[in-house]
């Protein structure tokens, strides 16, 4: 088993089912509006993070949360954050009211604490230089710093030449997707891991699992990119953009396996499926003895493979539900 156990080992008290604890296992970059709201329920996310959505609509992000709270914790943004005519406002998918245009930095304030007293617990930015307009470094600047200032992190949607570069001077602290239309330059990646930026990592929805050429070339530079941040102490957290096409309603084989080809380890992919940040930078109120549970049976060698797999498989579970639990 390669770094150790990933959890610990448990039975559940009503099946007699043995297998491993591990913490809550979820997914950092999701769009509840885009996905059944009954398909989430069943999945086996014990937390999603919503990255843009209609806080309050008929059928919006409050509204899913609370339809799926019993088995599903939701934390979400709120509305992008754009400037006018900016990603994702002409994008069909988009719900209405779910993007918010910032036309300079003075509407800054108003535009993040309209998300926050809706209940978000992170502001998200579009930083899309090939789908239109995007902020200048003065308005993202007094975005962040509005966000900073209530104890906020911002995360952005970073996509074209020079938006990793755009998000880092402007404040950004976590990059929606590991960044797949640039090589990003050795100086900008080296202050993104010393400036203490995550990257949430969404390899598979570049064609999930059968790329087109353009795709292909997506993945492979947002493979790299991954790869050298990581290798520079750079942090990945794992997220999907669930809801983006044809990504699984649960947690996702192919992403889990493209976080290991990064160089992350069992371990280092649990930390990052783990509610352990949202916890810290959301507020997010999960129940501290809920987890995961993976049966283990007695033909599971310990291997690599083995333990990737297993985290596919696991299912949120009350720690009251099990029996030989090692705390």
């Amino acid at each position: 088993m390669t770094n150790g156990p990933l959890g610990v080992r448990a039975e559940i008290a009503a099946t007699g089912e043995v297998g491993l604890f591990l913490p809550l296992l979820g997914d950092h970059h999701a769009h509840v509006q885009l996905v059944d709201s009954e398909v989430l329920a069943g999945s086996n996310l014990g937390f999603v993070l919503d990255l843009g959505g209609n806080i309050t609509g008929a059928r919006g992000v409050v509204g899913i949360a609370e339809q799926v709270s019993e088995q599903v914790t939701v934390a979400y943004a709120g509305a992008f954050l754009a400037p006018p005519g900016g990603y994702p406002s002409d994008r069909s998918w988009a719900p209405a009211g779910s993007v918010r245009f910032v036309a300079s930095a003075e509407a800054a304030e108003r535009a993040v604490l309209e998300q926050l007293r809706a209940g978000a617990s992170v502001i998200k930015v579009s930083l899309h230089a090939d789908a239109g307009p995007v902020f200048d470094l003065t308005t993202l600047e007094a975005i962040c710093t509005v966000a900073h200032r209530q104890r906020v992190v911002v995360i952005g949607h970073a996509e074209g030449v020079g938006m990793t570069e755009l998000a880092l001077s402007g404040g950004v602290d976590v990059l929606a997707h590991a960044p797949f239309t640039e090589v990003v330059k050795r100086d900008v990646l080296d202050a993104c891991v010393a400036r203490g930026m995550t990257w949430i990592t969404t390899f598979d929805i570049h064609g999930y699992g059968s790329p087109s050429p353009e795709q292909a070339e997506n993945l492979s530079l947002s493979l790299d990119n991954a790869w050298r941040f990581v290798q520079e102490g750079g942090a990945l957290l794992y997220g999907t953009d669930l809801g983006n096409g044809d990504v699984p309603v649960g947690l996702n084989a192919r992403e889990i396996e493209l976080m290991h080809e990064v160089g992350l380890e069992p371990q280092g992919i649990l930390a990052a499926m783990s509610s352990s940040w949202l916890t810290r930078h959301t507020g997010a109120r999960l129940e501290p003895a809920r987890g995961s549970f993976v049966a283990i049976d007695d033909d599971t060698t310990g291997s690599l493979d083995d333990m990737l797999s297993a985290l596919t498989r696991t299912r949120p579970i009350h720690s009251t539900d099990l029996v030989s639990y090692d705390d």
